[in-house]
């Protein structure tokens, strides 16, 4: 469909887009005058979706059943894959399997018959596993040593199978640890919310390890761009790193946020967990060739941004 001015308006529809990560992107899309359907399972959070996007559409729906979904998809342009069972923490590889990994066959196979553009979600954090070297760019080896990572990948391996099999179209998006506005800190979602949400009401920090493990951070609105810029690429890449390829300590953290608060931080450190590699950072040049685009918000004005959001509504965060 072709919009004001001769910009392409699309019909897109975000698997999973009631969290952190879907509510910053149906924004996103709304911007550019996309069309938005939001399918989840949860009647309640896509309630709070339509109450906050008036020109959304919601569909409820179960994820596992595939004539649930199969509707949802007539008339859309691209589908965003957000859905993830588990946590990256989880060990249960069987549940991620159950929940997340099967019902997605059946998803990418109505998307090849449709000729539905599909954009997946993966994690540039757990794939790759220990790296062998740093930055980590695309060909680096996947060897994820946790039950989150091992199901990414594997969808990552089916969606190049419907590929050449069935001539689906689609792009994984192999993103770092995304922050920013929309994170719940009552939820322990990101280390840098949970950070940021302990040092504001003054409770200690339980940090696995030294502090020094390495981590690419990426803040929401650059990740919700380039995932826009993404609906209209037409190359031959399928595989993208998305972060901000830069690596930060989990002490260099709370280092910003210790500048930014004023407070003092309270910071308790345990045994180091098996699952946790020393370091990960993303080599984006591939993205940033492709797409022309390069992450804008460095990590102290992503963090103040945070900051001064939370600070301004501390009766709903519990501050």
């Amino acid at each position: 469909m072709e919009g004001v001015g001769g910009a392409i308006i699309m019909r897109c529809l975000i698997v999973g887009g009631t969290g952190f990560l879907g509510k910053n992107l149906v924004r996103g899309l709304l911007k550019e005058n996309h069309e938005v359907v939001v399918y989840a399972r949860d009647y309640n959070k896509l309630h709070e979706v339509k109450c906050y996007f008036e020109k959304v559409e919601v569909i409820c729906g179960d994820f596992s059943k595939e004539t649930d979904f199969e509707s949802a998809l007539n008339g859309v342009d691209c589908v965003f894959f957000l859905i993830s069972a588990t946590g990256p923490a989880n060990k249960n590889l069987e549940l991620d399997f159950a929940q997340n990994v099967m019902p997605s066959f059946a998803l990418f196979d109505c998307c090849a018959r449709k000729g539905i553009k599909l954009v997946f979600f993966s994690s540039g954090g757990t794939v790759y596993g220990e790296p062998q070297y740093l930055p980590i760019d695309e060909m680096h080896p996947t060897n994820p040593i946790c039950a989150y990572g091992m199901s990414k990948m594997i969808l990552e391996r089916t969606l190049e199978y419907y590929r050449v099999m069935y001539g689906l179209d689609y792009l994984v998006l192999r993103i770092s640890n995304p922050y920013g506005l929309g994170q719940e800190p009552a939820r322990r979602q990101g280390v840098i919310a949970v950070f940021l949400a302990h040092v504001l009401t003054e409770k200690e920090i339980e940090i696995w390890g030294n502090g020094e493990t390495v981590r690419d951070y990426i803040f929401v609105d650059d990740l919700v761009e380039v995932c826009v810029k993404m609906m209209s690429y037409q190359g031959d890449e399928r595989i993208f790193n998305i972060g901000s390829g830069k690596g930060v300590t989990l002490n260099e953290i709370l280092t910003v946020i210790r500048m930014l608060t004023r407070k003092e931080i309270h910071v308790i450190y345990k045994e180091k967990r098996m699952q946790d590699v020393k370091s990960n950072i993303l080599d984006i040049s591939k993205i940033k060739c492709e797409m022309d685009w390069y992450p804008a918000t460095s990590l102290y004005d992503g963090i103040q941004c945070m900051s001064k959001a939370w600070d301004s509504q501390r009766e709903q965060f519990g501050f």
